[in-house]
């Protein structure tokens, strides 16, 4: 193991590491507590498959006992006197026959043990959702906070210009307010840029399952993180295609069915409460009146039980598991019907994103270019401060809502992988079952 040292240098440099999404996705699925939580869950669920499969193995019990008696004796008066007895002995019983009860008793544990995992690989998608949108937020908020310094310099630039336009006499003082509001107007945009950008870190810092305080440098400028993940939608525009995976790989689809093979196991528990059982038993012991007692005393035998009547208990008891298996087939269904309509709205929404951005490019272009036009005329004594205020304003507008559109699309694209049970395709793929830190059983 390293030495003290080393482990302050291995710290450093972690906490120090810039983290792109995957490293982001990695730490909150190790940290965040809604992940240890259902990790617990699946462990509880194995070991209830042990114990249903611990059924089929026979019981066996030790027993001791000392005491000390008096018997009533027929010849005499005042009976025996008081003796001690000492017993020693082993007890075993095997359950041969239930009627299939034990089956289905294990059926229905590994039922409830697929249900704990891909509930696991649910929580897992959730976790990794919520992390990828905080992470394209934070993107976003520090594009925002850059549009927000450019505009004070871009303003500030239009303060001195219009300053020395008055100096020189081409300009009035109005000109010189108006630009100082404008400047004013930018600052107080980068006031609220840079504490948007500071709750963005720390609500990915609590995604993560980290302090909202904690320091997080993120691995690239947004511009090469989208080029680098950029790639088509993931079905390739076919919808039928997106359905059908969201079918075959959701986990909340795929624990819905375990649950509902586990109510098909509790059915048939049910009937078998209506066979009868048969058990082999026996024991084997000491008994006399010696602390170590030596008379053998020994049973081997074979037993039936089948209960007749219970007062209508058992066909209670198979109408509730019947129920219940219905319940938990229209549950699928409507959990099937939920993720269809998920991936539906997900597409949807990205396509819609797709066009934003294009139309946001657009008029972002066309910004920019009549805010130049506006300051080199508004140089040349063509056009009045209203006019490059009101490019510089349009310009800035234009900008954000470009850094809005593309925002809403990076949202869009993980809320479709999402959608079709792909989010956690950086860390690995939604089915393998992400153990949490620290828990090495």
């Amino acid at each position: 193991s390293p030495s003290p040292p080393d482990q302050d240098r291995s710290r450093t440099k972690e906490k120090n590491k810039k983290l792109g999404l995957a490293d982001c996705v990695r730490i909150a699925l190790a940290n965040n507590p809604a992940t240890r939580e259902s990790w617990q869950r699946l462990r509880a669920a194995a070991a209830g498959e042990d114990a249903a499969r611990g059924a089929y193995l026979p019981a066996a019990s030790l027993n001791a006992g000392a005491g000390r008696e008096k018997d009533a004796a027929p010849d005499s008066p005042g009976g025996a006197d008081p003796a001690s007895r000492f017993s020693t002995d082993v007890s075993a019983s095997w359950l041969l026959f239930d009627g299939g009860g034990r089956a289905a008793g294990l059926e229905a544990a590994r039922a409830r043990l697929l249900a704990a995992g891909f509930e696991h690989n649910r929580v897992l998608l959730d976790v990794a959702l919520k992390v990828k949108e905080r992470y394209h937020r934070l993107l976003a908020a520090r594009e925002f906070e850059e549009v927000a310094r450019q505009t004070v310099r871009r303003t500030g630039y239009h303060l001195e210009a219009a300053r020395l336009r008055h100096q020189n006499g081409l300009a009035a003082k109005s000109d010189v307010l108006k630009a100082q509001t404008a400047r004013a107007d930018a600052e107080l945009l980068l006031v609220r840029a840079r504490g948007d950008l500071a709750v963005a870190r720390g609500e990915l810092a609590a995604a993560m399952g980290l302090p909202p305080a904690s320091p997080l440098t993120l691995a690239r400028p947004p511009e090469e993180e989208e080029k680098k993940n950029g790639r088509a939608d993931p079905a390739g525009g076919d919808i039928g295609r997106l359905m059908a995976l969201a079918a075959a790989r959701r986990p909340a689809l795929a624990a819905a069915l375990a649950r509902a093979e586990a109510a098909a196991a509790k059915v048939a528990a049910a009937k078998a409460a209506f066979r009868p059982q048969l058990s082999l038993t026996g024991d084997y012991g000491l008994r006399d009146r010696s602390l170590f007692p030596d008379r053998e005393e020994w049973s081997l035998g074979l037993g039936l039980t089948w209960t007749l009547f219970d007062g209508s208990e058992r066909e209670s008891r198979l109408a509730a598991a019947r129920a219940e298996h219905e319940a938990a087939l229209a549950a699928y269904e409507n959990e099937l019907r939920g993720v269809e309509l998920e991936v539906w709205t997900a597409y949807a929404r990205l396509l819609e994103a797709d066009q934003a951005v294009a139309a946001a490019r657009a008029l972002a272009a066309d910004a920019e270019e009549s805010a130049r036009a506006s300051e080199a005329e508004y140089q040349n004594g063509a056009a009045s401060i209203i006019d490059l205020t009101d490019s510089q304003t349009a310009l800035t507008s234009a900008r954000v809502r470009l850094l809005q559109a593309r925002l809403d699309r990076r949202i869009a694209r993980v809320r479709l992988e999402r959608a079709v049970g792909r989010a956690l395709a950086e860390t690995g793929g939604p089915d393998q079952q992400t153990r949490p830190e620290g828990d090495n059983k």
